[in-house]
């Protein structure tokens, strides 16, 4: 341990040993040892280099989490928070200078996709614009309102981005208890708080009529999560397909999963008992995990009897083979103008809330 670091014990010391260790921690983040998305060392490890016990350690860590410097993720460690620069951000704050946050369950190790990641980066590019600070605060579902308020307030943001499902009750309190925010695709009745998200039940029709007007009879769907909005919206526009078609709704099949490739193998798996010759998945990851299990089943040329379409047209959806037809939204417009409603909720608190939908567009390419 550097002379620096070393912690004050004994009788006679003012500052908590837990609160000098996570001056420690704090200052060799700042200082660039532990970088944002970094995860920490395990607190065995730590308990064991500064000679502490685990129940300080603890203790440090989760100050600085209160703070919005750390976020922990069950089973898998704790992490330095894209915001690691704690003093800077305060010091600018002060000075007149924003920050925005964005707090999100799809924004934590292992869970972030393309479609989110595109999104981030309109968000980035207009807060940029505005010379403002920009603050991630991944927020995994096992905390608690009062910790994400902390990390908030610790953070000293001026306004707040929502991304994901979030259980509402718990969201509304976040609304009503924190600064000025926007939501991002999610939505529900009596959510005082402006929304930004895709058009799903005009991109489910999209997708069906797209299949039906292909010729495809025998349809089917891998859905999404059943307890997200996005999943219920996207099948009232299946279903609203099928009607302007006079196609019968309990003759679409369809299977639940979780919008991850592995997930949508699993879907297209049970559907392939009695294959359907057009497939419309939920999201593009899906729609790869559903193309592997069709190239096992049928081949590579697959697409002469199952015609396969996904959602989000991500980067990978034209690199793939057979490059994947696709209902589109423009993501990075879409985060900019997430950034935009935020300002404007920032600079007028009193205007009208708003809801926000991004259309969606069909790319057609080799699946349809």
């Amino acid at each position: 341990m550097s002379k620096d670091n070393k912690l004050a014990r004994g009788r006679g010391k003012k500052t908590f040993l837990y609160k000098q260790f996570a001056e420690i921690i704090r200052k060799e983040i700042e200082d660039g040892k532990y970088k944002p998305g970094e995860r920490l060392p395990s607190m065995d490890d730590l308990s064991v280099r500064y000679n502490l016990n685990k129940i300080t350690v603890r203790r440090s860590l989760q100050e600085l989490a209160d703070a919005g410097l750390l976020y922990s993720v069950p089973a898998q460690g704790t992490f330095v928070s894209e915001f690691s620069g704690s003093s800077k951000a305060v010091e600018q704050s002060e000075s007149g200078i924003m920050n925005i946050g964005l707090i999100s369950n799809v924004l934590i190790p292992g869970s972030t996709g393309p479609y989110h990641m595109s999104v981030l980066e309109g968000i980035r590019s207009e807060i940029g614009r505005h010379d403002a600070n920009f603050i991630l605060l991944p927020a995994p579902g096992s905390r608690e309102r009062k910790e994400i308020l902390k990390m908030i307030h610790g953070a000293n943001l001026s306004g707040v981005i929502y991304m994901g499902p979030v259980p509402q009750l718990f969201l509304e309190q976040l609304i009503k208890d924190g600064p000025p925010s926007i939501v991002v695709d999610y939505h529900f009745h009596g959510l005082r708080a402006d929304v930004v998200q895709a058009d799903n039940r005009e991109g489910g029709f999209v997708a069906l009529n797209a299949l039906i007007e292909n010729g495809c009879k025998k349809l089917a769907v891998i859905a999404g999560d059943k307890e997200q909005s996005t999943t219920d919206e996207r099948l009232d526009g299946v279903w609203s397909a099928a009607k302007a078609h006079n196609i019968p709704l309990e003759s679409i099949r369809v299977e639940y999963s979780d919008y991850q490739i592995n997930g949508g193998y699993e879907a297209m798996e049970r559907l392939a008992s009695d294959m359907p010759d057009g497939v419309f998945c939920m999201n593009d990851e899906m729609a790869f995990g559903a193309s592997r299990l069709l190239k096992e089943k049928l081949g590579d040329n697959f697409i002469e009897k199952v015609s396969l379409v996904g959602f989000d047209d991500i980067n990978w959806a034209a690199l793939v083979n057979p490059a994947l037809s696709t209902v589109s939204i423009d993501k990075e417009a879409m985060g900019r103008i997430i950034a935009k409603r935020l300002f404007e909720r920032i600079e007028k608190p009193e205007i009208p809330r708003c809801v926000t939908l991004m259309p969606p567009s069909f790319i057609s390419r080799e699946t349809l």
